[in-house]
C-alpha cells in the first residue's frame, strides 16, 4: 500500500500544481492582539488554508491558483485579496500572515508576508524559508528551513528576530510545529534517528519528551494533545507513512489512548469532534469522517478523496484529490457539500 504526504511531498506536489476550540463565531479567538491565534492549529498543521476572523472566512483558493481569498461566513462578499500562492493563513486584528509561495527562498520554501485584511499594505516580514508558521498576539513562530529547521521567533512587525533553544540537541530538525498555552509542541528527528514529539516553552525553558513514537499530525486542544501515530519511518515504497492509529494523550505526556484502531490521516479537532481523513485500503485513499473526542460516534461525511483538512465556522474545507485538488467544503452535518470558487 502507498501511503502519501509528508512535508517534502505535500511542497512538490503544491509548487507542481502551481479553520479548534469552537464551531462558529470567532474560530481563532483573533478580535484583538494581546494573545490571540491567529488560526487554530488543527488548521495550521493541515497547510492553513482558512482562517476565520469575526465575520469572515480567508482562504487560499486551489482553485484558482492558491490566491488568497476572503468570504463572508453566510457565503456572501467574496472578493480577492492576492494573487499570491498563500499557505497557513493566520488572521490577528487587521492584519493576515501567510507564507507566500510565489516567493520562494533556496530550497524552494516560500517567504513571510503580512497584509490588511482588506487586501491592502502587503509586507514581506522575512526574506528566509519558513514553514509551520503561527502568529499569537504580536509574537510570530516559525521554523526556519534556511538554518536547519529551527525553531524562531519574531515581533509581528518582523522585528526582535530570536531563536528558540532547544537545548543541547542542537543537531535536532523540527518537523512539525503547533503553538499552545506558551508552549511549542514540536517533532524533532536527527540523523538516523526517528522523530520524538516534545514541548518547550515558547521561552526555550522546559522542554520535556512526551513520546518517543513519531506522529504525522497533532492538535493540541486544552489540556489533550490529538495525534495519529506513524507506524514506521517509511513504508516498502521509501515513503513516509501519514496514516496510522488516533490517539489522544494529556499535554503531560499521560493519558494515552487510543481512540481509532483504523488508519486515520489529517485529523482536525473543533468542539467535540475530530474531523479526519479514514483511509480504505480497498480504495486507496482516504474518505471524509468526524469521531467524538471520546472515540464514539464514528460517522463518514464525504466519500470524497480528502486532505488538508480545515474547519471555519460551520463549514470543513478540505482539498478534494479527487476532483482535481480543488478545494470543498461542507457542513459539520454532511450537508450543504459544494466545490469552492
Amino acid at each position: 500500500m502507498k501511503r502519501m504526504k509528508v512535508f517534502a511531498l505535500i511542497l512538490a506536489v503544491f509548487l507542481a500544481a502551481l479553520a479548534a476550540g469552537c464551531s462558529s463565531g470567532n474560530q481563532s479567538g483573533n478580535t484583538s492582539n494581546g494573545t490571540s491565534p491567529g488560526n487554530t492549529n488543527g488548521n495550521l498543521i493541515n497547510l492553513g488554508y482558512a482562517a476565520k476572523s469575526g465575520d469572515w472566512i480567508y482562504y487560499s483558493n486551489t482553485g484558482d491558483n492558491y490566491k488568497l481569498y476572503k468570504i463572508k461566513a453566510d457565503g456572501t462578499g467574496k472578493a480577492e485579496l492576492s494573487d499570491d500562492k498563500s499557505m497557513h493563513i493566520n488572521v490577528v486584528g487587521d492584519w493576515i500572515y501567510y507564507l507566500n509561495y510565489s516567493d520562494l527562498a533556496e530550497g524552494h520554501i516560500a517567504k513571510m508576508y503580512k497584509m490588511k485584511t482588506d487586501g491592502t499594505s502587503r509586507i514581506k516580514l522575512s526574506d528566509d524559508g519558513v514553514t509551520y508558521l503561527n502568529v499569537i498576539g504580536n509574537q510570530v513562530y516559525y521554523v526556519k528551513f534556511s538554518d536547519s529547521s529551527k525553531l524562531f521567533m519574531m515581533k509581528a512587525d518582523g522585528t526582535g528576530i530570536n531563536s528558540i533553544s532547544l537545548g543541547e540537541a542542537s543537531e535536532e530538525f523540527i518537523e512539525l510545529l503547533s503553538i499552545a498555552d506558551g508552549y511549542a509542541y514540536y517533532n524533532a528527528y536527527a540523523e538516523d534517528k526517528a522523530p520524538v514529539l516534545y514541548k518547550v516553552k515558547t521561552d526555550g525553558t522546559g522542554k520535556t519528551k512526551l513520546m518517543d513514537v513519531s506522529s504525522s499530525v497533532i492538535n493540541v486542544v486544552g489540556d489533550w494533545i490529538y495525534f495519529v501515530e506513524r507506524y514506521s519511518a517509511a513504508d516498502e515504497s521509501g515513503e513516509t507513512a501519514v496514516f496510522g492509529k488516533l490517539y489522544k494523550m494529556k499535554a503531560d505526556g499521560t493519558g494515552k489512548t487510543v481512540l481509532l484502531e483504523q488508519e486515520a490521516s489529517d485529523i482536525n479537532v473543533a468542539g467535540d469532534w475530530i474531523y479526519y481523513g479514514n483511509y480504505s485500503e480497498n480504495k486507496g485513499y482516504a474518505e471524509l469522517y468526524k469521531i467524538k473526542t471520546d472515540g464514539t460516534g464514528n460517522t463518514k461525511l464525504a466519500d470524497d478523496r480528502v486532505a488538508y483538512i480545515n474547519v471555519a465556522g460551520d463549514w470543513i474545507y478540505y482539498q478534494n484529490d479527487g476532483a482535481g485538488g480543488k478545494l470543498y467544503r461542507i457542513k459539520m452535518d454532511g450537508s450543504g457539500r459544494a466545490a469552492v470558487d
